[in-house]
């Protein structure tokens, strides 16, 4: 508590105007409106671990916003991450898109090997074998959302559970979205059937893929980077992944469905998506081992089973 003898002189000092009007300042800008706290690209945190470094971004409501592997960046914070929808005429929800409204985020946990903590805001975490952060949020009435951000030695998974509670009309919903580097100059992909298939980027402004596929990997031929995406889950009939081909990204969409229409109120599904980061030395060793890895991973195409 403050005390001081003289309380009109105190009221009177220009000196304590100054601050307490400093203290109003700095007051509302940690809140926005609702009393959900106003973040910015400072409180933007990362998690490191060996060279594979990660950006959970708070602004855009704690999603994954950047990949570097060993300082070269792979997944660029030009374009949001994680679960987005959107509704008649491109007012799109979640992350750091507003158009249809705001992401409320209702609680974010982080433990770092197995020891929970303080949101480290701003600063750099080094993890030895695994951190994980957890978030419930809301987009409007119409979804409740818990998800998971888990990082370990060389795979970043995103874990989504969305619980549909309202009827709203939507045109797309996108689980999962990566803005990978424009240096990555080639892509590679297994349909649901089993069938491999490769392309090469050439930042275009065109769309690379659009299928129903397993698993997908992008390769940085420059930098020797490679990520390849694996889900599992319940994927409907019907979703896709594509690739927007531009030259400020190359960004991934999983696309749950391509029907637009209602939710289907009441409805749950649970998706993941773990992305493998690999080091090839050239393009040959790329196709050989991303095959290798991503067929353990994935199990056996519908084909074959």
């Amino acid at each position: 508590m403050l005390r001081n003898n003289n309380p009109s002189a105190l009221h009177a000092s220009p000196l304590w105007k100054a601050a307490f009007f400093m203290a109003l300042l700095a007051s509302a800008s940690l809140f926005a409106e609702g009393g959900e706290r106003a973040y910015t690209v400072k409180d933007r945190f990362n998690l490191k671990m060996n060279d594979l470094q990660i950006a959970v971004d708070p602004e855009s409501a704690f999603t994954l916003r950047e990949i570097k592997v060993a300082g070269k960046p792979l997944l660029l914070s030009v374009g949001f991450g994680g679960f987005v929808m959107a509704y008649p005429e491109a007012k799109f929800i979640g992350s750091g898109h507003t158009e249809g409204g705001r992401e409320a985020v209702e609680s974010v946990t982080l433990k770092v090997d197995g020891k929970e903590i303080e949101l480290p805001f701003g600063q750099t975490l080094d993890v030895i074998g695994e951190a994980v952060l957890t978030k419930s949020s809301r987009l409007n009435g119409d979804v409740v959302l818990h998800t998971e951000l888990r990082l370990t030695p060389d795979v970043i998974e995103e874990k989504v559970r969305a619980e549909i509670t309202g009827d709203a009309e939507v045109d797309y919903v996108y689980p999962f979205m990566y803005s990978w580097t424009p240096s990555t100059e080639l892509w590679m992909a297994e349909t649901e059937t089993g069938e491999v298939i490769e392309g090469a980027f050439d930042c275009g402004g065109d769309w690379e893929l659009n299928k129903n596929v397993r698993w997908s990997s992008v390769y940085d031929p420059k930098d020797s980077i490679a990520a390849s995406v694996v889900y599992s889950g319940d994927l409907p009939k019907g979703s896709f992944t594509k690739f927007w081909d531009l030259d400020r990204y190359h960004k991934q969409y999983f696309v749950l469905t391509q029907k637009k229409g209602n939710l289907p109120k009441g409805e749950v599904f649970e998706l993941s998506a773990k992305v493998h980061i690999s080091r090839p030395a050239d393009e040959t060793e790329w196709k050989n081992k991303t095959l290798k890895v991503m067929t353990d991973a994935a199990g056996q195409p519908n084909s074959a089973k």
